[in-house]
């Protein structure tokens, strides 16, 4: 059986990653029955020279060692053949002194020196004409990237590389990691090298490529209309308002600042910010449960018929449900949460916040780290609950509330509506304006305060051994003080307590005797 002859070549990132191309094609080949060339040199550029070190450009110096050490590999082996070349390189021109624009003319001189070196002495038997080549992209989640003012125009140019010709594949690691799920944090140990969990991911996807009969896709058409392929892609939108079709978990969408107004269309679930800060539209399709998250722009976020999770992360966003049981969860931001049909949840942490839901949507909750009225945004919020432990209120609307405090002293407010108050722990105040409410303190000192038309109220754990909790009739007409409020206006129905203004409203103390209260648990 003829012997697959594989070199493996670059800078740092290469010598990294050999072990683990070993271990992949030991896995493809069997041991020992393969040869891997292995020529690579630390810091190395292809579009400049080093005076000091060995570089890619130089005549004499890693490009010659490619061919010689080739041509000893296929010289040991007599039925040997160039079955693939892996190019692990470019971090070193991101920040070089040489032309970034001419990387890929240098690049292809290297592959055609390469080439008719390896043939002179060989001759065709070696096959390297034909031999496929795999490339690895830039990362953009490398923490250095940010620093190395070329790093976006190499990264562009290597995927363009991968267009060019026939055989040439370039594979990019921000692709890899998301299809095994790793996170961009977890794929670098240093500003630029990858990390021994990530490497062998990139390895086994390099040698795969060798294989690819496909291009990875790159569009910037007139149109402005990328579509992705059936298996994973990498699609650069260029100029114009993009459309990208995403519908793998290993696709990968490229976006530049200042290139019009993009759009993602997936049916998977997606988060702009692993792929660009410059992504402003996300449609999810379908009706599987995703969730879909945006990046630092204002992103405009739609989810499908499931049940979603949106997340505008940073920006002014807009996130829209839809159909579904759906979760709008931005954490920054002043943002508009559109919630649709459903039993939608929110949450509330900035004043500028805007909450949508229409008539007939669902049962909906909003969580709240500052004060909110929904009153403000819809008659159609029907639960609230405040988080964290400061001293915010809650105030609901016309629906038939449930409001529920946090751990610190909260102002309760139903509003209109047979509404549910529950201050839990602090000292709350509770406020019945209209309606039958059910009103619960909790723990601390609390005070259920009554007005005019108050209606039919529970109280159902006023306490009368905890000083300062009161019940506070100040606004109420028809009761003047505590003298009259004992003669005319409270008396004891079984276990509870009946207190009548006398103009049809009543609020019941429950598990509370006449002879436990005293003028200091009422405010007049």
């Amino acid at each position: 059986m003829p012997t697959p002859i594989i070199v493996l070549a670059g800078q740092s990132n290469a010598a990294r990653l050999s072990g683990e191309v070993i271990r992949s094609l030991d896995e493809r080949y069997w041991a020992g029955q393969y040869e891997l060339v292995r020529v690579y040199s630390s810091g190395a550029p292809l579009t400049s020279t080093r005076a000091t070190k060995s570089d890619w450009l130089t005549s004499g110096e890693l490009r010659s060692q490619l061919v010689t050490a080739t041509v000893a590999a296929l010289r040991q082996h007599s039925d040997g053949y160039v079955a693939g070349v892996i190019w692990v390189q470019g971090e070193a021109d991101t920040d070089s002194s040489g032309i970034p624009a001419q990387y890929d003319d240098a690049f292809f001189d290297l592959l055609d020196d390469f080439r008719d070196g390896v043939r002179r002495v060989i001759g065709t038997r070696a096959q390297v004409d034909t031999a496929p080549v795999a490339i690895s992209g830039l990362s953009e989640h490398a923490p250095e990237a940010p620093n190395r003012k070329h790093w976006t125009t190499i990264q562009t140019t290597l995927d363009a590389i991968g267009a060019a010709r026939a055989g040439i594949v370039t594979v990019d690691p921000d692709a890899v990691a998301s299809e095994q799920r790793l996170r961009p944090g977890a794929m670098f140990s240093d500003g630029l090298h990858y990390s021994n969990g990530f490497s062998p991911m990139l390895a086994n996807a390099l040698v795969g490529g060798l294989d690819a009969a496909t291009r990875e896709l790159g569009s910037g058409s007139a149109f402005g209309r990328v579509h992705s392929l059936p298996d994973a892609a990498r699609m650069i939108g260029g100029q114009g308002d993009d459309i990208f079709y995403v519908d793998d978990r290993g696709d990968r969408v490229v976006e530049d600042a200042g290139h019009g107004n993009d759009t993602v269309i997936s049916s998977i679930s997606f988060a702009l910010r692993d792929h660009s800060q410059h992504l402003e539209v996300l449609d999810l399709t379908g009706t599987a449960d995703l969730w879909g998250t945006g990046n630092g722009a204002a992103n405009r976020i739609t989810g499908n018929d499931g049940d979603n999770v949106l997340n505008g992360a940073w920006g002014n966003d807009t996130l829209i449900g839809g159909n579904g049981n759906d979760r709008l969860w931005d954490s920054k931001g002043a943002d508009r949460l559109v919630g649709g049909r459903g039993n939608d949840v929110y949450l509330y942490d900035n004043d500028g916040d805007q909450i949508v839901e229409a008539a007939g949507e669902g049962m909906d909750m909003v969580y709240a780290t500052r004060s909110i009225e929904l009153r403000h945004h819809s008659q159609h919020i029907e639960r609230l609950a405040l988080l964290g432990a400061a001293a915010i209120n809650g105030t609901g609307n016309g629906a038939d509330n449930m409001i529920i405090g946090n751990v610190g002293n909260n102002m309760l407010n139903g509003a209109w509506g047979n509404d549910t108050l529950r201050g839990g722990a602090g000292n709350d105040t509770l406020r019945d304006s209209a309606g039958n409410d059910v009103l619960e303190g909790g723990s601390g000192a609390d005070v259920f305060v009554f007005g005019a038309g108050f209606g039919k109220d529970v109280v159902t754990d006023f306490d009368p051994l905890q000083r300062g909790e009161v019940i506070d009739l100040s606004g109420v007409p028809t009761i003047d003080d505590y003298a009259d409020l004992r003669q005319n206006h409270m008396t004891q129905s079984g276990d509870n307590v009946l207190i009548r203004d006398g103009a049809g409203n009543h609020v019941i103390l429950l598990d509370v005797w006449l002879g436990q209260l005293s003028a200091d648990d009422f405010v007049f």
